[in-house]
């Protein structure tokens, strides 16, 4: 396994490093962490800004700017920590998995530079009406499975992987994704005034994700 790489200046690599949850959002969120599962690997997170119950995040401990970057070894890891969390009750009904994949160049149109998947649970009609809106948008491919996108992808450009089911997943390579655009997206098909994480709403949401572990 190669060297792992640790940002000074990421505050994920901070919170994971130091299993303490960062200062800066203690106004919102007064707890000592929000790490509701952990491997050797990897955490899982609640979204600072929840968009549902059991909105979470998958994120590697190191730093990595997508998750494409992920070793031969490292991939089914990752890959069976999402498939614990869909397996739970909450997520029976549906779910959506979604990656803003960040160019390797580390540059972030939402401001997180550090490879993060979002999990939801979601009911098919919702799921339909996001993934309808975004090919509207980008030129969208399938994918059988999502292990083949990591494994094949040569882009090293930012790309959106996106999907209802691992076995059949969406994807998009372009340099120009706006910030936050699946966020957004679904939080205008929720009617929620804002799905921009920075806003650090959805403060019941984050709890009652972090009562379900």
């Amino acid at each position: 396994m190669k060297s792992r790489y640790y940002s000074d200046n990421c505050c994920l690599c901070g919170e994971f490093l130091t299993g303490t949850f960062p200062k800066i959002y203690n106004e919102f969120y007064p707890i000592k962490s929000r790490i509701c599962l952990e491997t050797n690997d990897f955490v899982v997170i609640p979204s600072i800004s929840p968009i549902v119950k059991g909105h979470l995040l998958v994120l590697p401990k190191w730093h990595i700017s997508n998750m494409s970057m992920l070793s031969g070894e490292e991939l089914p890891l990752f890959l069976n920590i999402v498939k614990r969390i869909i397996s739970f009750d909450d997520y029976k009904d549906g779910y959506f998995v979604f990656e803003h994949g960040v160019g390797d160049d580390g540059f972030s149109g939402c401001g997180i530079d550090h490879a993060h998947l979002h999990i939801m649970p979601m009911k098919a009609e919702l799921t339909r009406r996001i993934m309808a809106r975004v090919a509207l948008l980008f030129c969208v491919q399938a994918c059988d499975k999502v292990e083949g996108f990591f494994c094949n992808r040569e882009n090293n450009g930012s790309y959106l992987l996106y999907g209802d089911s691992l076995a059949r997943m969406f994807y998009c390579l372009n340099e120009y994704i706006p910030s936050q655009f699946i966020r957004k997206i679904i939080a205008e098909e929720m009617g929620i005034d804002s799905g921009d994480w920075k806003l650090c709403n959805g403060r019941k949401e984050f709890f009652e994700t972090i009562d379900m572990f």
